[in-house]
């Protein structure tokens, strides 16, 4: 049995922490390719791929997204290369890519939103040393794109307080999940 869990949420959300967590569980990790800079701490091919906005544009992609200024996509070679190594993939996308996945391998596809209310975004964001102007811009966006209300097509909505028990909750909707379990790559 393969599944695909597509984690989505607003910035600051607890997406990538959760995502993390569930390589714990078991999870292998689909790495998206981005053009924006690396923040502190980050590595290319373990927090993203980085590239430049030349390379993306040639880069064959399942979806792609246009956020903050910068190119953000899940490569097809990424997920056809490691969907034949691992049973369950977990990936961490915006509203635009788990709606691209989920029409590309439907039953497979089981999509998570992490609710997180506007203060905390703020909070999360400062915390993880974002520049002000740039969670002022996140922000509009996020509500520009209604990020803080999930959307219908979603599985699970969790409000991630606590990530593990974000992390149990989701594990526990997979053990659950009619669509997951007679769902094959």
């Amino acid at each position: 049995m393969k599944t695909l869990l597509v984690l989505m949420g607003g910035s600051g959300s607890g997406k990538t922490t959760v995502a993390r967590k569930l390589e714990e569980c078991g999870y292998k990790r689909l790495i998206t390719t981005t053009t924006r800079p690396k923040r502190n701490g980050e590595k290319d091919g373990v927090d993203y791929h980085f590239v430049t906005p030349e390379e993306f544009r040639r880069l064959p992609k399942i979806e792609e997204v246009h956020y903050s200024g910068f190119w953000y996509g899940l490569p097809v070679r990424e997920i056809e290369e490691k969907a034949i190594q691992y049973d369950r993939l977990v990936v961490v996308l915006e509203k635009e890519g788990a709606q691209a996945v989920k029409r590309i391998y439907g039953n497979q596809v089981d999509i998570v939103f992490l609710a997180i209310s506007p203060v905390e975004m703020k909070r999360r964001l400062r915390e993880r040393g974002d520049p002000p102007d740039s969670i002022q811009e996140r922000f509009r966006q996020a509500h520009e794109r209604n990020e803080f209300d999930p959307p219908e097509f979603v599985d699970l909505v969790v409000e991630n307080t606590n990530v593990e028990e974000t992390v149990r909750q989701i594990l526990e909707h997979q053990k659950r999940s009619p669509a997951i379990s007679r769902a094959s790559f």
